[in-house]
């Protein structure tokens, strides 16, 4: 898809539009796609802001590194936080402290288990650990069982 259609079809109110014009920024460096995902982060379709979470994990960068903390922290729906977690793990060892921290803050089952497991792929057992011992003394078997 040429830019000039993505750029229309971001701007569309049809959702599933929206959707493709980020599934194509994915042939985009990410000088011109990060921007452009960034113009969708408050979008009123959680799904659309999963694309973006998504495609900013896949088009690193300080600034995406920074919107996908954004994301992860602030959005009002689990999904979201759960793929922008899992979006920001792909970041490798400057995302543990955060992640760690969501971990511990955020008590949704999905955000949990999205951070849980990048970080048994991660070579940082001490990061693992710890996430392991909350998710333990947690209340949420799901996550429990996890760890």
């Amino acid at each position: 898809m040429e830019m000039k259609q993505i750029q229309l079809y971001l701007n569309s109110s049809d959702s599933q539009e929206r959707l493709k014009a980020l599934t194509e920024l994915r042939n985009y460096e990410s000088e011109i796609a990060i921007p452009l995902l960034i113009t969708r982060q408050r979008d009123p379709e959680f799904i659309v802001r999963s694309f973006v979470a998504m495609g900013l994990g896949n088009k690193r960068s300080p600034e995406s590194f920074k919107i996908l903390l954004e994301m992860m922290k602030n959005d009002q729906d689990y999904n979201v936080r759960a793929e922008a977690a899992n979006s920001l793990s792909k970041f490798g060892e400057e995302s543990i402290p955060h992640l760690l921290e969501t971990f511990r803050q955020d008590d949704n089952w999905l955000v949990r288990r999205s951070i849980l497991a990048p970080l048994t792929e991660m070579p940082f057992p001490e990061a693992l650990y710890e996430a392991c011992i909350c998710a333990i003394a947690g209340e949420d078997l799901t996550v429990k069982e996890a760890a």
